[in-house]
């Protein structure tokens, strides 16, 4: 074959390859055109029938115009005419061929007619058109042509009612003429369980309504007056929601309110999951009324007379929470003021033997216990708290507290995480708030038993966690920044859950090569580490502060210590010369910008006005410098950096001066040095201060409870407010939400403050808000000012092993005495033996003083008046008493650096008494020597 192009084409011809078609190839193709055709013919018939439909439509629509409807239908005229079967052939149909005012016109003429219909056809059409009326504008002309002798009042609800109202809870004609009756003649023909079936569904519906709507005003008053409202039953959580909130509204507008109230318990008793609903929306303008009301009175009476369960109660308070704090707060009040139902609350639980019980059987006991217990602790005073008219008895408390240090420690020790209960974290947060309290009033850990809040299991005791101490202390250094110099509020809410969130990644790093148990000592330590004994804690504090060491390169055996002190710039010994009558403003010009290089060894030269002292150096931490920081930092008044309480214990002072916020930082490094070299300061900090300094995990936040340590006279003052009944004469106070700053400025409490009255409803909130404002709001720069100082030294999660009366003695030490046998057996001698007649008069003299007396010495020799947290083993140099010569008429001396007393070697021990006091009481240095 030839191409186009006169070439010869070759064609290639495939003889006998071609398969030949099976027959299953063939009923394939012959289903599928069989298919094709039918599609084709059902889209025909639906094209036809659209066409016949739009075609009748069109002629009924014609024929309606021209022949039947004219706008001068004469309403006066009842006699029948040709129109009069439009409604009962067309129904509802009628709405799509002419406007709804002549549907209106028609209904109102023929209503006679319609009315007396012998059959229910004309019902069934009503049914029908309410279904599918786009207004509520006929409604009323409906309703009047309905047949109530033929009525089938489950069709009339739902086929027509409901539907109706479905499509239009906004409809906005008033009802009260009309529904009444129907309602009225509906509830004779309808038996209990037709009743429930039918306004159970509509209760549910009508939530959709606008609360402003003339509807919800009519529809649900009627109900509730014709008494139709079913008794509840277990509903899905959506729809009891809505229930709640119906009757949460009829119990503002009702008359008869025992019987909204009795519906209201009824759905609260079923309403057990609101606490899983945490963002479920509330209309709070009625909500809010039900718990300002005497509902709440009601409620807390029947369940502590056991008419209603507990667990309603426990929903009620649940949905208080999603209100407003303050309403929740309220309904506690209230129960607190039922002092049987604490009791029930507290003995129900106590029934109970073992923790698996408490938890499957007594769950809503242990709730309300929970809630209770909370909200008491931040409002009670330490008088009230012991009181015999206390809500709940100390006994119960410490009880209650046995019972949740049991269940929390067999939560976190033994069960693995995946199976812990939601329950262990409210707990622990309560335990600790119990714990915080306790270690103050010690109603707790009394005489008899000291050691209440040990855990002493066997196991645990002996479980060590220093490896993992260490790796997650690293972990956590690494991810924090508590060297920011200038953090803000901002970046210490980003960092309030960084400790949680580094035990959780670390956890989750050692699973599978490292033990369970010391992965749960280790959280415990975390969350709860008053388990773990005091002496336990210092030590572990101590180590981390010598593993810190290590890693610097500063620990005095550590190769890379030496390595340092040969490199100018590094971690070596910084050389400062401090001038004592600018001690601070020295200070801060030498260390404030080294950092973290702070922590390393120091060596101070002291300048008074007669030239350089002469000193003695112990072994390179300057602890005279310190001390005399801290004593000039914290208590001379021409910096006024603290503010004192009724009690002389310091906080710093409020304030927005920059220069006073860096004196604060530093000074919260001095503090930070002394506890990272055990260096012992003679200051006495206020307890709601130390408080906040263990609580950078929560923004320093402080509870009402710790007004009474920053002013104790305002705390009074509030708490009697709290307890005055009488409405008027809260408002007779004529009290507002605002209060004057340090400057004099009024600061409002809440937006328009100023124009806000205190009354009884919320006279709570305002106590709580001046407590805020007192403690929080206006100390926040100076408190977290002090802390980013205190961290660069020591980090925030170290020091949170403790409580506040804890840091207290890691900072200024122990008790305000000292065990004299420790301090004698610890005491190196120079010049003297310890047989000799005047170290034993010495050491008679210090047992025949008064405990007062005893301190002052020791601040003489050391600075500090009180024993090292560890014992006197632990001071670092030993205490010594150096011969100071035969010289009589000198008075002894101290080097405070080096805890030495430069004693002559009286031989009298009434001269040497007389001379010892005079010293300690006129503070004479060892310069005076």
């Amino acid at each position: 074959m030839l191409n186009f192009t006169g070439e010869t084409r070759r064609r290639n011809v495939n003889l006998g390859s071609r398969s030949k078609s099976s027959k299953r190839d063939i009923l394939l193709k012959a289903e599928r055109d069989r298919a094709k055709r039918a599609q084709e013919r059902k889209e025909n018939n639906a094209v036809t029938k659209l066409q016949k439909n739009i075609r009748k439509y069109l002629d009924v629509g014609k024929y309606f115009k021209t022949q039947y409807m004219d706008s001068t239908i004469n309403l006066m005229n009842d006699t029948l005419g040709n129109d009069v079967s439009l409604f009962p052939v067309f129904g509802y149909k009628l709405l799509y061929y002419i406007p709804i005012n002549h549907l209106k016109r028609l209904l109102v003429k023929y209503q006679t007619y319609y009315k007396e219909y012998p059959n229910s056809l004309i019902n069934q059409k009503i049914f029908l058109l309410l279904s599918k009326l786009p207004t509520g504008d006929i409604l009323p002309e409906c309703i009047n042509i309905i047949n109530f002798k033929l009525i089938n009042g489950n069709e009339f609800i739902e086929i027509g009612f409901l539907p109706f109202i479905t499509n239009n809870y906004n409809f906005d004609f008033n009802l009260t003429n009309t529904l009444p009756i129907f309602f009225s003649l509906l509830k004779l023909k309808l038996n209990v369980d037709t009743i429930r079936s039918i306004i159970l569904p509509l209760m549910t519906l009508v939530i959709k309504d606008n609360i402003n709507s003339l509807s919800i005003q009519t529809l649900l008053p009627i109900i509730v007056e014709n008494e139709l409202i079913p008794t509840m039953t277990p509903l899905d959580q959506e729809s009891l929601r809505i229930v709640f909130n119906n009757l949460s509204f009829l119990h503002t507008i009702v008359q008869d309110k025992d019987y909204i109230e009795n519906k209201l318990i009824e759905v609260l008793t079923y309403y057990t999951g609101i606490n899983t609903m945490d963002n479920m929306p509330f209309y709070n303008t009625f909500n809010i009324a039900l718990f300002e009301s005497s509902f709440s009175k009601r409620l807390v009476s029947l369940v502590s007379t056991d008419m209603v369960p507990l667990s309603t109660l426990v929903s009620y308070i649940n949905i208080s929470k999603l209100t407003h704090i303050g309403y929740k707060n309220n309904l506690l009040v209230v129960l607190l003021t039922n002092k049987r139902l604490c009791e029930k609350i507290f003995n129900d639980l106590f029934k109970y033997s073992s923790i698996e019980d408490i938890r499957d059987s007594s769950i809503n006991s242990l709730e309300i216990a929970i809630e209770l217990l909370n909200f008491y602790l931040a409002l009670a005073t330490d008088s009230e708290m012991f009181s015999d008219q206390s809500s709940i008895p100390i006994s119960s408390i410490k009880k209650f507290s046995v019972m949740l240090k049991d269940v929390v420690f067999d939560e976190l020790w033994n069960k693995p995480r995946e199976l812990r209960g939601k329950i262990s974290d409210v707990a622990i947060n309560l335990l600790t708030k119990i714990y915080i309290r306790d270690s103050r009033t010690h109603f707790c850990s009394d005489k008899s038993d000291s050691d209440f809040w040990t855990i002493n299991d066997p196991i645990f005791v002996k479980t060590t966690i220093f490896k993992l101490i260490d790796q997650f202390n690293s972990y956590y250094k690494s991810v924090s920044d508590f060297i920011e110099p200038h953090s803000s509020s901002e970046i210490i809410l980003s960092q309030r859950n960084l400790k949680l969130e580094s035990l959780n990644h670390m956890i989750e790093a050692w699973l599978g090569n490292t033990p369970v148990r010391h992965i749960n000592k280790l959280e415990i330590l975390i969350r709860i580490p008053f388990f773990i004994h005091f002496d336990k804690r210092v030590e572990m504090f101590y180590t981390l502060i010598g593993l810190d060491k290590r890693e610097l390169g500063i620990d005095d055996n550590s190769p890379q210590s030496f390595m340092n002190a040969l490199m100018p710039g590094r971690l070596g010994k910084w050389t400062s010369t401090i001038s004592r009558d600018h001690i601070l403003e020295d200070a801060m010009d030498a260390y404030n910008n080294k950092g973290d290089l702070f922590k390393s060894s120091l060596s101070v030269k002291f300048v008074n006005e007669f030239g350089p002292e002469e000193g003695i150096d112990g072994g390179g931490v300057t602890k005279e410098f310190l001390t005399s920081v801290a004593d000039e930092g914290f208590k001379d008044p021409k910096y006024g950096l603290f503010a004192t309480n009724e009690q002389y214990e310091l906080y710093p002072n409020p304030t927005g001066d920059s220069v006073t916020l860096d004196q604060l930082s530093f000074m919260g490094k001095i503090v930070g040095k002394c506890l990272y070299d055990h260096v012992l300061i003679d200051v006495d900090f206020s307890r709601f201060f130390l408080k906040k300094l263990l609580n950078y995990s929560n923004m320093f936040r402080s509870t009402f409870d710790d007004l009474n340590s920053l002013d104790s006279t305002l705390y009074q003052t509030l708490t009697r407010l709290l307890v005055i009944e009488d409405s008027q004469e809260i408002e007779s106070l004529d009290l507002y939400f605002e209060i004057n700053d340090s400057k004099g400025n009024i600061i409002e409490l809440i937006p328009n403050g100023s124009t806000t009255k205190v009354n009884k409803h919320n006279i709570l909130k305002y106590v709580l808000r001046i407590a805020e404002y007192k403690l929080d709001i206006s100390l926040l720069e100076g408190v977290t000012a002090f802390h980013r100082g205190l961290s660069v030294m020591i980090p925030p999660i170290w020091l949170e092993m403790f409580n506040p009366e804890e840091l207290e003695m890691l900072i200024s030490g122990g008790k305000k005495d000292f065990d004299i046998i420790d301090l004698q057996k610890n005491t190196e001698y120079g010049g003297y033996t310890e047989d000799d007649i005047t170290i034993t008069n010495f050491w008679d003299i210090i047992n025949e003083m008064t405990s007062e007396e005893r301190c002052k010495f020791l601040k003489f020799v050391t600075s500090v008046p009180q024993a090292p947290l560890q014992g006197f083993e632990s001071l670092d140099p030993k205490f010594g008493i150096r011969n100071a010569g035969e010289d009589l008429t000198r008075l002894p001396t101290a080097s405070t650096c080096v805890n030495l007393l430069k004693l002559p070697d009286y031989a009298d021990k009434e001269t040497m008494r007389a001379k010892l006091l005079y010293s300690i009481n006129s503070g004479a240095r060892f310069d005076l020597s």
